[in-house]
């Protein structure tokens, strides 16, 4: 997300054209906070002492400590458990 948001900066004063620059111009001045999703779908793991490969929330801790910045209350999300108010779908 750093490095989007890095890119988002150069390319506002740097674009080669004209249309990436308004673009990302008018990506970095909106008015609504920047929100932190990472979509993670796991693999159908048979294990009842671990169902779940990567623990979520553990991975949800980790991105608030190195997103805080950008946004202190990111979400991990997947298929089944999206984000609420997502404006988008996954099938």
């Amino acid at each position: 997300m750093r490095d989007t948001l890095s890119g988002l900066a150069a390319a506002s004063a740097n674009a080669n054209e004209r249309c990436e620059q308004a673009m990302a111009r008018r990506a970095l001045a909106t008015k609504r906070r920047w929100r932190a999703v990472l979509h993670l779908e796991q693999p159908n793991v048979r294990s009842k002492l671990r169902p779940r490969p990567i623990d979520p929330a553990h991975l949800k801790q980790k991105l608030k400590q190195s997103l805080k910045a950008i946004d202190a209350h990111p979400a991990v999300a997947d298929r089944k458990r999206p984000p609420a108010g997502a404006p988008w779908t996954v099938q």
